[in-house]
């Protein structure tokens, strides 16, 4: 069952077109790495993907539910708001409330959105922290931890909505080389447990290990997709070719 489908999806600011004609479907359980050079519009189609910016061609579908038609335009909020609440988003920069402790930082959104209890809140919570190996830091803020920690306590908070996907903004771009092992290693496990996940990385070696497929964009456009040995091992486009050369 696909649990997203984003067609013929164009992007511009101002004058500048950042997505051209972009059309990217993710089954249940699947992993999808997308890969590029800086400014070929990947971060851009997630954060379309995640209502983070406004859509201005094409369409995206969740399921069953529709967020976005060119000739419609958005759902209606109450569809919006459904939406919102089956997918998870992991940045580059964590994006932790830097005035609320661990817990709470995992807890809000749960017992704001869900409207599910304090008391199971914190026990979904306490139980994300435990398999992040971060049981002891509930009570602490985001900045008493290191990068490798912040990010996992992201990917917790992301996990505590109880998401269907989750999408990830270059993970582990802001983290040193030991921290970055940390984080891959929990999105790692995610996808041993058939976790939809769309990953903008420029680990290509994670890419290669975790992706069921991977996505070559360039200039706005994908320009090649497929298993990961055929794309990252075996690139049939020239544009692929010349970025993995350098990578």
């Amino acid at each position: 069952m696909k649990l997203l489908s984003m067609k013929h999806i164009k992007k511009s600011f101002g004058d500048r077109t950042v997505l051209k004609d972009i059309s990217l479907d993710v089954a249940e359980g699947e992993v999808v790495a997308i890969i590029g050079p800086s400014g070929s519009g990947k971060s851009t189609l997630i954060r379309l993907a995640t209502n983070l910016e406004e859509l201005q061609g094409g369409e995206v579908h969740y399921g069953d539910l529709t967020l976005y038609t060119e000739k419609d335009g958005y759902a209606p909020t109450a569809e919006r708001q459904k939406i919102n609440r089956l997918y998870g988003m992991v940045f580059q920069h964590f994006n932790l409330f830097p005035h609320l402790s661990v817990l709470a930082n995992l807890t809000l959104a749960p017992r704001d959105v869900l409207k599910v209890s304090k008391e199971e809140a914190v026990r979904t919570a306490e139980g994300l922290l435990a398999r992040m190996g971060l049981a002891d830091k509930a009570h602490n803020y985001p900045f008493e931890l290191s990068g490798g920690q912040q990010q996992r306590v992201s990917i917790a908070r992301a996990l505590a909505m109880k998401p269907q996907i989750i999408f990830f903004d270059e993970p582990t771009s802001a983290l040193d080389p030991e921290l970055t092992q940390e984080v891959l290693a929990v999105i790692q496990e995610l996808a041993e447990e058939n976790m939809a996940m769309v990953i903008v990385t420029h680990e290509m070696a994670f890419a290669r290990h975790v992706a069921d497929r991977v996505i070559f964009m360039a200039d706005g456009l994908i320009v090649e997709e497929g298993p990961p040995e055929e794309v990252l091992d075996r690139p049939k486009n020239p544009r692929t070719q010349a970025f993995l050369n350098k990578n």
